[in-house]
């Protein structure tokens, strides 16, 4: 078990370890979708051990080029 979990794809519960999915995300009366592109701090609670934790979001832009759009 971790304290911290870094640049995850999902928010991850550091006291379980469990990953929240898509439906936990949308339950959370916070906006955790847009945590992450507005960089946004949050107290959540986990759905699998009812624990409190902080929450971080994180945007971290990449970007993919090509000479042809259909190489996209």
């Amino acid at each position: 078990m971790t304290t911290t979990h870094s640049h995850t794809a999902a928010p991850t519960c550091p006291h379980c370890d469990h990953e929240m999915d898509t439906d936990e995300m949308l339950a959370d009366p916070n906006d955790l979708f847009a945590a992450a592109p507005d960089e946004t701090q949050h107290e959540v609670t986990c759905p699998a051990c009812d624990r409190e934790f902080h929450l971080q979001g994180g945007y971290t832009p990449y970007y993919t080029t090509a000479i042809d759009e259909d190489d996209l």
